[in-house]
C-alpha cells in the first residue's frame, strides 16, 4: 500500500517520459540529480522500515488494514494507471493536440485526487497503530522527502 501511494506521488511526473530521458541522458557512470534522487529516497525508505521498529502486532494491524481496504485501493489505482497511459498517448500524438493533452492530465489529476481521499482514509486508520513516535518519524520523512525534491527542482533549473 505504502508502495503503491509512494509509486503515484512521486513516480506518476515520470511516467510522462520525462524522467526517463533525463535519467538515461546521463553519460555512462555518470549519477544525475534525478539518479541520485531516486537511489537516495530508496535508502531513506529502507532506513525508515528499520527506525519505525514495528512489532509484529503492529505490523499484523497495518496488514489487517491495508488488506480490508485491498480492492477499494486497486479501484482506485487503475484509473490512475489508465489515465496516466492515457495522458503518455495525448503527448505523444502527431500532431499534438494541446487541448487533447490538457484534459487528459486533468482526468488524471481527478483520479489521484481520487486516490488521495482513500489514501486519507487509510492513513487514519494506520497512524491510530502507530506510536507519537512512529508518527512523528512518518511526518518526518515525508518533510525531508519535500525537502529534497525542491532542491532537485532547483538543481534541474539551474544550468
Amino acid at each position: 500500500m505504502k508502495k503503491l501511494l509512494l509509486a503515484a506521488m512521486v513516480g506518476l511526473p515520470l511516467a510522462t517520459g520525462l524522467g526517463a530521458a533525463a535519467v538515461h541522458g546521463a553519460a555512462p557512470g555518470h549519477v544525475g540529480p534525478l539518479r541520485a534522487f531516486l537511489l537516495n529516497l530508496s535508502d531513506r525508505r529502507q532506513a525508515l522500515r528499520t527506525d519505525l521498529a514495528l512489532t509484529a502486532d503492529q505490523q499484523h494491524k497495518l496488514r489487517e488494514i491495508v488488506m480490508s481496504h485491498r480492492s477499494e485501493i486497486v479501484a482506485a489505482a487503475t484509473p490512475i494507471v489508465d489515465k496516466g497511459r492515457a495522458l503518455r498517448a495525448a503527448i505523444a500524438a502527431s500532431p499534438e493536440d494541446d487541448a487533447a493533452i490538457r484534459l487528459a492530465g486533468e482526468d488524471l489529476g481527478k483520479a489521484i485526487g481520487d486516490a488521495g481521499v482513500l489514501a486519507a482514509k487509510i492513513r487514519t486508520e494506520a497512524r491510530a497503530v502507530l506510536t507519537p513516535d512512529q508518527d512523528q518519524k512518518l511526518d518526518d520523512f515525508r518533510k525531508a522527502t519535500d525537502d529534497q525534491i525542491d532542491t532537485l527542482l532547483k538543481e534541474l533549473g539551474t544550468p
